[in-house]
């Protein structure tokens, strides 16, 4: 298990270098909603023997998410993950499980960079397991107490980049306290984006990412590219002078 979290904090970081290292503009602003597909990697509780008596393999796992942001800092995110795992092998049968998960979760972004946005999030949902390949097995489920750790990079108003690690503890149906069983996944995906507006720092009209004059005074006039014109060249911007 801790060379599990070992491996998945490991790539996690070095797709945020590579994030940051590529990535230029800020996030918009205002109102904001999202819909991301989400393709990565689930790791699979070695306490968790289903659908015989093996515990199920690392497999590809498949997701979507749909956000809202409700402040500058503070979102609410439905997300939604598919996997089709099979028990680790042994020599008879190797049994196939279908692993789905859904959950609510609030999201924190405690800092916003021209780069990305790292974000911490915390909530709660639902697990099942099934499988086609044990005839008469009961499927299992549990509620979730799910947290993650992720990195938000915009590459234009209406795309982002999404990098997530996420952990998921199942919590039994008695005995809450000894819940123990948790799977982990690491995901990618593009948040595609409606609603908001070019964030537009110094408020001259021009967005952030083509204004090539930061902190334009208030009430001064400026060119395409967000910089001050000054037509008579007598020091004073256009806008300001009388």
């Amino acid at each position: 298990m801790r060379s599990r979290v070992a491996l998945s904090s490991l790539l996690l970081a070095a797709a945020v270098a590579l994030a940051a290292g590529t990535a230029s503009d800020a996030a918009p602003e205002g109102s904001l909603y999202w819909l991301t597909p989400v393709a990565g990697y689930g790791f699979f509780s070695d306490k968790n023997h289903y659908p015989a008596d093996r515990a199920l393999a690392d497999s590809p796992v498949f997701g979507a998410r749909l956000g809202a942001r409700l402040n500058p800092w503070w979102d609410f995110e439905l997300a939604g993950s598919y996997s089709a795992p099979k028990e680790i092998s042994n020599p008879d049968h190797a049994f196939k499980a279908k692993v789905m998960n859904a959950s609510g979760n609030l999201m924190f972004t405690p800092v916003h960079w021209n780069i990305g946005s790292p974000y911490l999030a915390a909530g709660g949902g639902y697990v099942r397991y099934s499988s086609d390949d044990n005839p008469g097995l009961d499927e299992i489920h549990y509620g979730t107490f799910e947290q993650a750790v992720g990195w938000r990079s915009w590459m234009s108003d209406h795309m982002a980049l999404r990098l997530e690690a996420r952990n998921i503890l199942s919590i039994p149906h008695k005995h809450w306290a000894r819940s123990n069983k948790a799977d982990q996944q690491l995901l990618a995906g593009l948040d595609f984006a409606w609603g908001g507006k070019p964030k537009d720092t110094d408020g001259d009209g021009v967005p952030d990412r083509k204004d090539k004059c930061a902190d334009t005074p208030a009430g001064a006039t400026v060119d395409a590219t967000g910089c001050p014109t000054d037509s008579d060249g007598d020091g004073v911007w256009d806008g300001l002078d009388k």
